[in-house]
């Protein structure tokens, strides 16, 4: 098996804590794409199948390359997940270089470098169109529930996957924003990728904790903070009710186009509010109905008996969405994913 390393199957945003331009992305050097250019593969040619291993930035995946009338090639395709700096995909990008050179049977060599760009995060798509789903209190109804449609719609197609998830007993963890995929066609698809401790330092903090009985040793666990159930942070406890308080966030998100919750306050902080019996308030704009937020609200109860299940928000939200009409279509407004996770243009 050999592999091609597959730089970007994936979206390639430049994810820090500084980033303020919504709209920048990942610029591939020219001195890349010259030194690389007998190596590029068009991603058509591509079949990613199961993963086979990962590190701390990237994934190995199983997979097909099929040109032209070949018969399919297996390979291994390495990718960086999850979000990712500039610097990330040039030192991959680099050891693609050095495996050019390659030409011995007991040594991985280089097939070829992909850098297609693939579907792009919903955080991402929310900024990208903040200016356009933004309704005031002076807006027609028409175009008010118009953008009530379409953000009923996301946080609709969210639940279908988090229902799915559930009855599959498989319990998220991350549930957000940044973790759910928006494709051309306007598809939601839930996903659970890689985090960096740089990106999101200012949203996770480290829990420590021993290893096994026979390794006491201390390990690290990276938590999100702004998006768990009072009970995970306190007691490490995670179920289907935990996703279920994270999907209110994710829903926060949606209606507050993509900005961070719980604004000017650390982990620290968050977790103080949260025991004192704080919670977000409703995002601004008349696109969240009061109707809504209560249904926000109920994901941040307290007690986890108190919290709907995803099937009955599938039924809530359907009934809120079914006098709206349909999905709204999303094609043509989808094609530029490529934006940062941070942003400090709170309400």
């Amino acid at each position: 098996m050999r592999p091609v390393t597959n730089g970007a199957t994936r979206s390639m945003p430049i994810d820090s804590d500084n980033i303020q331009d919504d709209n920048q992305h990942v610029e591939i050097s020219s001195h890349y794409i010259d030194q690389l250019s007998s190596h590029l593969i068009s991603g058509l040619n591509l079949t990613i199948q199961e993963s086979v291993g990962q590190g701390e930035f990237g994934i190995v995946y199983r997979g097909l390359i099929s040109v032209k009338n070949d018969i399919p090639q297996a390979i291994a395709a390495k990718t960086l997940k999850g979000f990712y700096s500039k610097s990330d995909i040039d030192s991959l990008l680099d050891e693609c270089i050095i495996m050019m050179s390659f030409d011995n049977l007991n040594v991985l060599p280089l097939i070829g470098v992909c850098l297609d760009l693939g579907p792009g995060s919903l955080l991402s798509y929310l900024k990208k169109e903040r200016a356009n789903l933004t309704v005031a209190d002076t807006s027609e109804e028409d175009i008010v529930l118009n953008v009530r449609k379409q953000l009923l719609s996301i946080c609709l197609q969210v639940a279908n996957g988090m229902c799915y998830l559930a009855s599959q007993r498989f319990i998220h963890r991350d549930l957000a924003a940044r973790n759910c995929m928006i494709d051309d066609n306007g598809i939601i698809k839930v996903a659970d990728f890689g985090l960096s401790e740089d990106i999101y330092a200012k949203n996770y903090f480290r829990q420590f904790k021993r290893n096994t009985n026979e390794s006491p040793s201390l390990t690290t666990v990276k938590l999100p903070v702004k998006w768990m159930a009072i009970e995970s942070l306190h007691d490490g406890l995670f179920s289907e009710k935990t996703d279920v308080w994270s999907y209110g966030i994710l829903c926060w998100e949606v209606f507050s186009l993509g900005r961070v919750p719980y604004p000017g306050l650390d982990p620290v902080g968050v977790v103080e509010f949260l025991d004192t019996g704080g919670r977000l308030l409703a995002p601004r704009g008349e696109a969240c109905s009061k109707e809504i937020y209560s249904l926000m609200t109920s994901c941040w109860s307290e007690s986890p008996d108190d919290r709907p299940v995803f099937s009955d928000l599938v039924s809530s939200i359907n009934a809120l969405i079914e006098p709206l009409a349909g999905y709204l279509d999303f094609n043509g407004i989808s094609d530029n994913f490529n934006n940062s996770i941070e942003d400090d243009d709170y309400v």
